[in-house]
């Protein structure tokens, strides 16, 4: 074999066997991953299985209760269902709709332009005209007042729990608006690089839907307060309790099974490369024929010496 072919064959090994290292690489740390997301979903599927249903109008009588017990209710995740209510005059009113709420969120789009000539529309000889002057962009605008959750028999002032949205990273339940979604008149006056298009969705949690809270529960001068728990993926949700669990376990078992099946992968992929390499190499195959063929004649040789005594 000449250099240059043996130059080629090393080169093919050593590319091979580097491509099978790094997939066998990539789908452990895919398994590892999924896993550790295994493992936080466990965590918070025995959270929040363990967390306990209590009405609004038993909510304050087991906080003082627990409290005169010498608990910690920090430690106890409670889950209260509700309908939304405003806790002071404040409220926020779409003006398009009239609809009413506590939290609106509107998504806008705009183009961001790349200079100031092509905000202005200024035509003039430019040879990148074939590259795009500007680019989409959204941003998403976020508003709240303060509320609360009101019992199912209302009129009683203990009969409520204020919202402490504060830190929260969770989702809400909004609920969109559809028809609201329209594009914004043009402005050649407009100085800016960011050039308003349109508003492309608004959403809404309006006054009197039911939802349900699941988090920490206190007293804060003299009124009940829910906040959130950021070790669990909800917190204010349309969901019972007993759907989150069951969300939960269908999500457990789902990052279960594609660790094992990308750690398995893995496995197959790392000795897959490993017996091609042996394969190519002639003297690392012919030891191992050799350590085969040992190992048979000493096996062969013990079951005979076991006859003989026997």
């Amino acid at each position: 074999m000449s250099t240059y072919d043996r130059t080629n064959t090393v080169l093919w090994e050593l590319g091979t066997v580097t491509s099978g290292v790094v997939t066998s690489l990539a789908l452990a740390y895919g398994s590892v991953k999924r896993f550790i997301e295994y493992h936080s979903t466990r965590r918070s599927f025995n959270k929040v299985l363990a967390a306990k249903i209590v009405p609004i109008t038993d909510l304050r009588s087991l906080i003082l209760s627990s409290a005169n017990e010498a608990e910690s209710n920090d430690e106890k995740l409670i889950v209260v269902r509700g309908l939304v209510r405003n806790l002071s005059s404040n409220v926020l009113v779409d003006h398009a709709s009239g609809k009413r709420g506590v939290v609106l969120q509107e998504t806008h789009t705009c183009i961001e332009y790349k200079n100031l000539d092509d905000l202005l529309g200024w035509d003039r000889f430019n040879p990148f005209k074939l590259l795009k002057p500007w680019k989409y962009l959204r941003y998403t605008l976020l508003r709240t007042v303060p509320f609360q959750l009101e019992g199912f028999s209302p009129g009683s002032y203990s009969d409520s729990v204020v919202v402490n949205l504060s830190g929260s990273t969770h989702s809400l339940p909004l609920k969109p608006v559809f028809d609201l979604c329209r594009v914004l008149p043009k402005n050649r006056l407009t100085l800016s690089i960011l050039y308003p298009v349109g508003l492309l969705e608004v959403k809404l949690l309006p006054l009197g839907k039911e939802i349900t809270a699941i988090g920490f529960c206190s007293l804060q001068d003299g009124n009940l307060q829910i906040k959130a728990c950021e070790n669990i993926p909800y917190f204010l949700t349309e969901l019972t309790k007993y759907h989150m669990v069951e969300n939960l376990g269908h999500m457990g078992c789902s990052f279960f099974i594609q660790g094992v099946t990308f750690g398995s992968l893995a496995l197959f992929v790392l000795f897959l490369t490993f017996a091609t390499f042996v394969r190519n190499r002639p003297c690392c195959w012919q030891r191992w024929k050799d350590w085969r063929q040992r190992w048979r004649k000493s096996d062969d040789d013990n079951s005979n010496e076991k006859i003989v005594h026997g």
